[in-house]
């Protein structure tokens, strides 16, 4: 049995397409970005920063976060939810 990989993950919210999108450096310092709309990509920093965190008064986007937190929290996974990332930092 492994051990689990923990990832630092900051959640922001994208008004334009109303969801909820999950940010993380991968170990090759390239700055991920996750929904579950479009799965994983590949994200600009400054588009990080452009978007706001989520509402946590906000049923929809909290409705949004747990889909993701509770996709990504299994077995061999768990995620650190960061107010902000540090840049361009892999923990794992």
């Amino acid at each position: 049995m492994s051990e689990k990989i923990t990832i630092e993950v900051s959640f922001r919210y994208d008004p334009k397409w109303d969801r909820v999108e999950m940010f993380y450096y991968d170990e090759h310092l390239q700055l991920v970005l996750f929904t579950m709309e479009e799965s994983h990509s590949v994200a600009s920093y400054d588009y990080y920063l452009s978007l706001k965190p989520i509402d946590t008064k906000n049923q929809s986007q909290m409705e949004k976060y747990q889909k993701i937190a509770d996709y990504y929290n299994d077995d061999d996974t768990q995620i650190r939810v960061m107010k902000r990332l540090k840049y361009r930092t892999c923990i794992y």
